[in-house]
């Protein structure tokens, strides 16, 4: 009677224990997935961590493509190698200085928003980051009017808002390693968003 008892009982925990991990297992993995996703400066930096080179490229939605002083002017097309580095030593510490803002988006593992999105600038970005270990692409960024950067996979669920710090020193970073224009292109969108009435700088 007792073993009958017994067998019951258990095969009521399995069915419940069963149950529960049909209900909790599709949660679990959404939001496993979800902040696997979350853009953070630690992620960022371990996958370019085995990083040898990187390159700058024009995209198709750089204000360069279109940018000579003052006046539009086509000069180069989408995609053309605008800067590269291959040593090392100096990539490493290029790719130190991309520092994320916190996301705003609640990450704490029960209460975490699913249904987050972010913010997705509608451009292909001022430019391309390529980076590489070797001959090996590592990963590709795309950089937006010096504010975010998005993986070209979209790792990410949004974009990821740099600090101001990381920004400024980005800029006088590649201004000291022979590339200036990129915060000479980027004040210059700065300015037409200015000039066409965007408040937020």
């Amino acid at each position: 009677m007792q073993s009958k008892r017994y067998i019951i009982t258990t095969s009521i925990i399995l069915v419940l224990v069963s149950a529960a991990l049909l209900f909790l297992g599709p949660i679990i993995g959404n939001r496993v997935a979800f902040i696997s996703r979350i853009p953070t400066t630690e992620g960022f930096q371990h996958r370019l961590q085995d990083a040898t080179g990187f390159e700058i490229l024009a995209t198709e939605s750089s204000p360069h493509i279109n940018y000579d002083a003052a006046r539009f002017v086509r000069e180069v097309q989408s995609e053309a190698v605008l800067y590269e580095n291959r040593n090392p030593e100096e990539v490493r510490e290029f790719i130190s200085l991309f520092i994320l803002e916190d996301p705003e988006v609640e990450t704490s593992f029960w209460k975490l928003d699913s249904e987050y999105i972010g913010e997705m600038c509608l451009c292909r970005g001022t430019v391309e980051f390529k980076f590489y270990q070797g001959t090996e692409i590592l990963g590709s960024i795309s950089f937006h009017h010096g504010e975010t950067i998005r993986w070209s996979d979209r790792s990410w669920y949004t974009d990821a808002y740099l600090t101001k710090n990381s920004v400024e020193g980005i800029f006088l970073w590649l201004s000291s390693h022979g590339f200036p224009q990129l915060q000479e292109w980027t004040e210059y969108e700065w300015a037409q968003q200015v000039a066409g009435g965007d408040a937020t700088r």
